[in-house]
This record gives C-alpha cells, structure tokens and sequence, in this order.
C-alpha cells in the first residue's frame, strides 16, 4: 500500500455493518482518500447531498433504503457518478438490475482490499 497525501478523491462508503465501514474507510484514508460513510441509504443520501462525493463504494442489503433503491436516487441526481458495489448478495436478479444501473464496477464480499483500491484508483480518474 501507498500513501497518497495528494489524493483530493472523497470517497462515501455505505455499508450497514459498522466493521466493514470502518476496515473500509481507515483503508481508503491511509491511501489519501478523504471518506464519508453510512450506515444506511438514507443516510448516505443526505450525506450525499451535503457533501462534495467523487465515487461511491456501496453495500446492497441495508436496512430503510437498500442499495438498489440508493443507487436509484444517486442516478436521478448524478448520473455520472462511479458507484462500486461491494456485496456478499449473490442474488442474480439483483445483479441483472445492476447492469442497468451504470455501476462502474460490482465486487463480491469478501474483497481483497488490493482489488478494490485498484477498482477506486480506477474509477477516480473517470
């Protein structure tokens, strides 16, 4: 891993398990990212809404607004935005909704923290 000071990326991690939010915002910090993270899609709405977000790196099963529904809200406000599904949901009708969604990448739990920093490093510079 490498410490990039330089990074202006902010990165909002939505995941419903705190463990994770954290592994996963502590993991983008020590790279450079600046990080936001929520609990929930709601809560990641609002934060979204008040915060300058480059790229998104999102759970689907959360409880009050689940992923899909989330992703849903970021694209009728920012179709453009990278969102990065970071899921244990093997659910195939699920994923058939993700390939209409515009996410840049989709990434099974669990991930190899390498692979994703790779999949961000990638989305930041789109």
């Amino acid at each position: 891993m490498n410490m990039n000071i330089n990074n202006n990326t902010t990165v909002l991690i939505v995941d419903d398990d705190k463990d994770i939010s954290l592994i996963f915002s502590e993991f983008f910090q020590y790279e450079g990212y600046k990080v936001n993270t929520a609990h929930s899609g709601t809560e990641a709405f609002y934060l979204l809404n008040k915060n300058s977000i480059d790229l998104i790196v999102t759970d689907i099963n959360m409880p009050e607004m689940n992923g899909i529904d989330f992703i849903h809200k970021v694209r009728e406000i920012n179709p453009y935005i990278p969102v990065i599904v970071v899921t244990g949901s093997y659910d195939l009708s699920v994923n058939k909704r993700l390939e209409n969604m515009n996410i840049f990448e989709f990434l099974n739990k669990p991930v190899h923290m390498d692979a994703l920093l790779n999949v961000v490093k990638n989305a930041s510079k789109s």
